[in-house]
């Protein structure tokens, strides 16, 4: 589950977790120094869930193709990698659209390229509203949502 340490991330793991789901994989840039990772394990453990935190990120091709390879046995892709910048369109500049959509888009185009082999029971993308009904100061956002 990429973003698996954020808000979302940790939500959707603590359900997978209470659905049964035996091992979990929070991947985030930070990996085990994000903001109150050991807590989410903990609780995910108790659960009864395996749970292993890898630092990756997933706008890195490379770094995806290296996560995939520690991963022999998956079966479910969880897409929930995000980074937020921001600003009203005047303000934006190409970098800081193209870091939003580099995590966003590219993350998720390389794990469907990467992982297009393999015989998944699920491939889940989490986007946002603001891709649809927009959002005001976060055009970078919504246009990679």
């Amino acid at each position: 589950m990429t973003g698996g340490t954020g808000a979302l991330g940790g939500h959707v793991a603590r359900w997978l977790a209470g659905a049964g789901v035996e091992d979990i994989v929070l991947v985030s840039r930070r990996g085990l120094a994000a903001p109150g990772v050991l807590g989410l394990v903990a609780e995910l453990e108790g659960l009864g869930a395996g749970v292993r935190v890898v630092g990756c990120d997933v706008g890195d091709r490379d770094q995806v193709v290296g996560l995939l390879e520690g991963i022999v046995d998956l079966r479910v892709v969880v897409h929930a990698a995000g980074v937020l910048d921001d600003g009203v369109l005047e303000s934006l500049s190409a970098g800081r659209v193209g870091e939003v959509w580099r995590v966003k888009v590219e993350g998720a185009l390389y794990l469907d390229e990467l992982t297009r082999g393999r015989d998944l029971d699920a491939f889940v993308l989490f986007s946002s509203a603001a891709g649809t009904v927009g959002s005001a100061g976060q055009g970078s956002y919504a246009a990679a949502n």
